[in-house]
């Protein structure tokens, strides 16, 4: 079921607010690598406990905000031993609109 235009509004706002500002960094690197076409710094990798968002480390708490928040999916198997993921349109959504709301 996709959302209204108003419903899609509402929850970027919602997701915006909600995110710590480490995530919204984390999403505005992804969005910045996608559109610069350098797909291999757009993807956040796991390794065991390292997080790794193109050559910035991150950290798991930042990619569970962003799992839970349902604004990047896994490119691997949850649990594989490398774990990639990318951002989704609700990412790019919320991306987008950070990036147009800075001064």
């Amino acid at each position: 079921m996709s959302m209204t235009p108003a419903e899609t509004l509402a929850f970027v706002d919602a997701m915006r607010a909600a995110l710590s500002p480490a995530a919204k960094r984390v999403l505005g690197m992804m969005l910045a690598a996608e559109e610069a076409d350098r797909y291999e710094d757009a993807e956040i990798i796991r390794d065991g406990r390292e997080v790794w968002v193109g050559e910035h480390r991150t950290n798991n708490r930042v990619l569970n905000d962003l799992l839970a928040g349902v604004l990047v999916h896994a490119e691997e198997p949850m649990g594989a031993k490398i774990e990639r993921f990318t951002l989704n349109e609700d990412g790019r959504a919320v991306a987008k609109a950070e990036r147009n709301t800075k001064p």
